[in-house]
């Protein structure tokens, strides 16, 4: 309205003006898909980390299971190792004459 009062100054501040509202319109298009977009990366994030909390359990309770295997493997080796006096002890045994 006041640009049209002025007259041709009044034009060009008219031009500039729209332009302005242009740049303002895009601004704040662009501010909210860089909201969307953060909002977006903050879910993904969590998602990733909630993903790496499941596989740090899992690879625990592996590991928890795999010493546990490897304790009764011991225990067995343990047993093994004492068969072959076990062995002579009932050969020797058994030569008696009772």
């Amino acid at each position: 309205m006041e640009a049209a009062r002025a007259g041709k100054a009044g034009m060009g501040f008219a031009v500039v003006t729209d332009e302005i509202l242009k740049i303002s319109d895009r601004t704040n298009e662009s501010l909210k898909n860089i909201t969307l977009l953060m909002s977006s990366n903050d879910k993904e994030t969590n998602i990733g980390k909630d993903n790496a909390t499941v596989i740090i359990d899992t690879i625990s309770s592996m590991l928890t299971e795999i010493n546990t295997i490897s304790t009764v493997m011991d225990e067995i080796n343990g047993h093994i190792n004492k068969q072959p006096d076990a062995n002579n002890l009932i050969k020797k045994t058994g030569n008696l004459k009772i």
